[in-house]
């Protein structure tokens, strides 16, 4: 698998799962519902409830399906998110769109970003 393809890969894992970060923690801020009730009617909170199976399975099958050694280079390259746009825009830009195999190869070894 060439650079590019791991690089594109990986940008979009790591965009997958800052969404994913991101609106979990959006969810957990959002303010509770005032209740009309007064304070001492109110019953404590009940805990969320476990996942099924079938919503553990749809929660991890998109990662599922890469091998682990791409895994861990999505997840690593994920601690990075600010590489990974300059790493999408450095491949976009002109002088760099038509690199392909050892010249990509050359010209990624004299940046300064993390090897995931």
């Amino acid at each position: 698998m060439n650079r590019r393809v791991k690089l594109w890969t990986a940008t979009l894992a790591a965009a997958a799962w800052l969404l994913c970060v991101t609106s979990s923690v959006t969810a957990a801020q959002e303010p509770a519902p005032q209740s009309q009730e007064s304070p001492a009617a109110e019953s404590t909170p009940q805990a969320p409830a476990p996942l099924t199976p079938a919503q553990l399975d749809q929660l991890t099958a998109p990662i599922a399906v890469y091998s682990d050694p791409l895994l861990g280079m999505i997840l690593t390259a994920a601690t990075y998110p600010l590489e990974i746009v300059e790493a999408t825009r450095w491949l976009d830009s002109d002088d760099h769109a038509s690199l392909r195999g050892a010249a990509l190869d050359e010209a990624l070894a004299q940046q300064n970003w993390a090897t995931s």
